[in-house]
C-alpha cells in the first residue's frame, strides 16, 4: 500500500482507515489537498505501471478529495462539516469492503470452498407384500370372483353395431379408377356410392388430397356441383 505524508499523519492508507475508525484522528485535521496532491503525483509518476488494485484503492477516495480540494483552492467556498463527515464514511465503507475481499481472497487460496451438491433420486422398485395368511387357493378365489362380476357387467351392456366405412386411401383409389374411365365427373356422381355422411366427408377429403397433388382439377358450376376434370 502506498504510503501518504501530511503534517499529522505519516504511513499507509490502511493505518490511517484504522486510526480513524478508532477515533484516534481527526478526519477534519488531515490536510485533504496534500493528500489528494499525493495521489495525483503517485499516478503521473507510474503511469501504465500502476497495478489495477492499487489504482481502485486510490479512486475510491480519490474522487472525494478532489472536490474537497476545490474548496481549498477557492477560498470562496469552505468544505462544510458535511462534506468531511461524507468522507470519513466512505472511507469506513472502503474499509469495509478491502476487508471482505481479503477474506475472499484467503478462501480462495485455501481451497475452502462450499457447494450445495443436487438431491439424486434414486430408482424405486415397486414391490408388493402380501400378508402372511394370504394363500395362492385365497388370490384365485378372489381372481374368479372378479372375472364373473366383469362378465355380468359385460352382459348388462347393450349392443351396437359399428357400421365401417371406406377409409380415405379407399376414397381416392376410387375416384382415381373413375377418372382413368371418364374425363370428367360431377362430386354428387361420385358420392352416390357414399353409405353415410361419414363417406361423403371422406369422399371430399379425397378429392381435395388429389387436386392437390395436381392430379385434376375441381371447379364449381353454376348449379352448384363441383365438375372433377382429370389433368
Amino acid at each position: 500500500m502506498y504510503k501518504i505524508k501530511i503534517q499529522d499523519f505519516e504511513g499507509p492508507l490502511n493505518l490511517l482507515l484504522k486510526l480513524i475508525e478508532q477515533e484516534k484522528l481527526d478526519i477534519t485535521k488531515v490536510s485533504l489537498a496534500n493528500i489528494a496532491d499525493q495521489y495525483l503525483a503517485r499516478i503521473d509518476e507510474m503511469g501504465e505501471r500502476l497495478s489495477t488494485a492499487e489504482l481502485a484503492d486510490f479512486l475510491v477516495v480519490a474522487s472525494r478529495l478532489l472536490v474537497i480540494k476545490s474548496h481549498v483552492l477557492l477560498p470562496s467556498l469552505s468544505a462544510d462539516d458535511e462534506s468531511v463527515d461524507d468522507l470519513e464514511h466512505q472511507l469506513k465503507m472502503y474499509k469495509a469492503y478491502r476487508d471482505a475481499a481479503n477474506q475472499v481472497r484467503n478462501m480462495i487460496n485455501k481451497n475452502r470452498f462450499s457447494f450445495a451438491r443436487q438431491r439424486i433420486k434414486l430408482a424405486r422398485e415397486v414391490e408388493f407384500s402380501a400378508p402372511k395368511k394370504l394363500s395362492a387357493n385365497m388370490l384365485s378365489a378372489v381372481l374368479r370372483d372378479l372375472i364373473a362380476q366383469l362378465q355380468k357387467t359385460m352382459t348388462c351392456l347393450p349392443k351396437k353395431t359399428i357400421t365401417k366405412i371406406a377409409s380415405l386411401t379407399e376414397r381416392i383409389s376410387n375416384l382415381r379408377d373413375i377418372l382413368r374411365k371418364v374425363q370428367k365427373i360431377g362430386f354428387k356422381d361420385f358420392i352416390k356410392s357414399a353409405k353415410n355422411r361419414a363417406e361423403v366427408v371422406v369422399s371430399f377429403l379425397a378429392l381435395l388430397e388429389l387436386a392437390k397433388q395436381r392430379h385434376l382439377v375441381a371447379e364449381q358450376n353454376d348449379e352448384g356441383d363441383i365438375l372433377i376434370t382429370k389433368q
